[in-house]
């Protein structure tokens, strides 16, 4: 039976939790009218244009730099809720959403490892007021929505890692699957259970009979050494005769060979063909130890590790079904990623990513959390999955040679929920201060948490309303009455499209301005440089400008 003395407790921290979640969820919709009806920014403007493919028809996104599912989510939900004239704010609503989901799941992994509700209220709180969340979920990109998939995932492989659950496991590897379905990255949580499963997990035993229970059994020994000594050996055969002159093909721009590949790009191949060596000698390494150690053997004989990735590849599959159909352009989009992420800057992102935590989140949270960390909380079952994931995905992102702010969203959760932990751990440690001397304590702890993220983001909701040179542009075209415009670069053309005007998208071509039907010619300033002789050749004037930014002129023909 309960104790009654507890219910007072857990009513306040229920109210309390609300309560912020409410208070997150309006500073979110403060946002959400930012640049309205024009999209935000470059990423924003991306997700439009493959839910402007399906708005035409066509559930092929033909764009899989990202995979399709948050495009899906997101198209068949504003189709239901207003039509696709809204899709923009109904988008940024569903993004909001995850959002708050995403501190609700935080507080229940933290449920799940102190149930204190100091734990689990703080934790829900750090992370609905983290600056970085807040501001990265008021436009339609991918990371809350698979960042909310990720704790969802860990939530359930922490009830598994605890008691065992079948269920549970099952349920965090499909979680996964459409993780996976929403951002590549999220291949870093089937990397995470994995090593969970090799380093922590105990060998199944052979006396399971169920479906799910026979998840958990041995599979042979052969079965183990003859894929990894197949993947070792297709990995060595890739590097040894490695298919540059393909590969070339592949990744060139204009599909012309040689002559559009830079130094970057054979540089690109270079570190990839390092990569599949060492993942050689990785398998190799692991065949010797199956051969070798029965213990080691035992490890890799657990079904487990190869039903999992296999259920997280078939949901993927079925989730985003059209990479399956176009492997090539897939294959095309997805190394277009991969290079950019390898080769963007000659330096890794360890710096960066630093930079921005110390500018835009709270060093209170932090050090919470390092005191959750450092107080043995590895020690909890339910705890290490989500620090296989926290310390791999750091890793990747910082290893990483293009950076940007977003990419932090999926670690910060996980970050609040053992920044909770360290504060209970901080509370035990000082209870044995007066009751008043300990609530000062508590109360500086949270006021100056809550002066740093209003320090952060007030300038953020006071620049809510400003618009940038994108609104700029289409407004100032739906002010002359322009019913068709060339566009050559990067510009409103999504928006102006669903107003009716006849966007013509061109390529800029070195002092060419190409024949159109229009007179009108918006071209923004990175392009602008290349056909400043052109324009004015074919005698074009500047009728109107914006400086800001990418830039954006508009020229008609005189």
């Amino acid at each position: 039976m309960s104790n009654p003395m507890q219910w007072p407790a857990r009513k306040v921290a229920y109210l309390l939790a609300c309560t912020g979640l409410v208070l997150a969820a309006l500073v979110r919709l403060a946002l959400l009218e930012e640049n309205l009806p024009v999209a935000l920014n470059v990423d924003e403007r991306t997700g439009l244009r493959v839910l402007g493919r399906f708005h035409d028809g066509s559930y092929n996104p033909d764009f899989f730099h990202y995979p399709t599912f948050y495009y899906y989510l997101t198209f068949f939900f504003s189709k239901i809720t207003g039509g696709f004239e809204y899709i923009i704010a109904n988008g940024r609503r569903l993004n909001i959403a995850y959002s708050i989901g995403l501190a609700v799941f935080a507080g229940l992994l933290a449920a799940r490892l102190n149930r204190s509700p100091l734990v689990w209220v703080s934790a829900a709180l750090f992370c609905a007021f983290s600056p970085i969340i807040i501001t990265n979920s008021q436009y339609i990109i991918t990371e809350p929505l698979y960042s909310l998939l990720i704790m969802a995932s860990l939530l359930n492989f922490a009830v598994y890692a605890t008691n065992g659950s079948l269920k549970h496991w099952l349920a965090a590897w499909v979680i996964c699957g459409i993780a996976v379905s929403t951002k590549y990255t999220v291949g870093i949580l089937v990397i995470a259970y994995c090593l969970h499963g090799l380093l922590l997990t105990p060998p199944p035993t052979q006396n399971r009979g169920r479906l799910l229970a026979g998840i958990g059994r041995l599979v042979p020994r052969w079965f183990v050494l003859g894929l990894l000594a197949t993947a070792g050996a297709a990995a060595i055969g890739v590097f040894f005769f490695w298919p540059q002159e393909t590969l070339i093909r592949l990744i060139s721009i204009e599909g012309g060979g040689l002559a559009n590949v830079d130094a970057a790009d054979i540089a690109f191949l270079d570190a990839m063909r390092a990569r599949v060596g060492a993942l050689a000698l990785v398998a190799f390494a692991c065949t010797l130890a199956v051969f070798f150690s029965q213990g080691v053997s035992r490890r890799f004989q657990d079904n487990r590790l190869y039903t999992g990735p296999a259920i997280a590849l078939l949901v993927f599959s079925a989730t985003s079904p059209f990479i399956l159909l176009n492997p090539i352009q897939f294959l095309y989009d997805f190394g277009a990623e991969a290079k950019a992420t390898l080769m963007a800057s000659p330096h890794s992102m360890w710096t960066y990513y630093f930079d921005v935590y110390f500018n835009w989140e709270s060093l209170v949270v932090l050090g919470l959390c390092g005191i959750g960390i450092a107080s043995g909380v590895w020690r909890n079952p339910a705890a290490r999955p989500a620090l296989f994931f926290l310390a791999l995905y750091i890793f990747t992102i910082g290893s990483a040679h293009r950076g940007f702010v977003r990419y932090l969203m999926p670690a910060l959760p996980i970050v609040a929920v053992f920044a909770g932990v360290g504060l209970a751990f901080l509370y035990k440690q000082l209870s044995k201060w007066s009751i008043p001397a300990l609530t000062v304590m508590m109360v500086m702890i949270f006021g100056a948490w809550g002066i740093e993220n209003a320090m952060r983001l007030g300038p953020i909701i006071n620049a809510a309303d400003e618009k940038d040179e994108m609104h700029a542009s289409y407004t100032a075209l739906k002010r002359m009455g322009v019913d068709r415009v060339v566009l050559i670069g990067y510009g409103p053309d999504f928006e102006l499209q669903r107003e009716g005007v006849i966007v013509q998208r061109m390529p800029a071509i070195h002092n060419s301005v190409p024949k159109h039907s229009g007179d009108f010619l918006l071209v923004d300033s990175r392009r602008k440089k290349l056909l400043e002789n052109a324009l004015s050749s074919y005698d074009f004037s500047l009728v109107w400008h914006d400086s800001r930014n990418y830039g954006q002129f508009l020229y008609r023909r005189n």
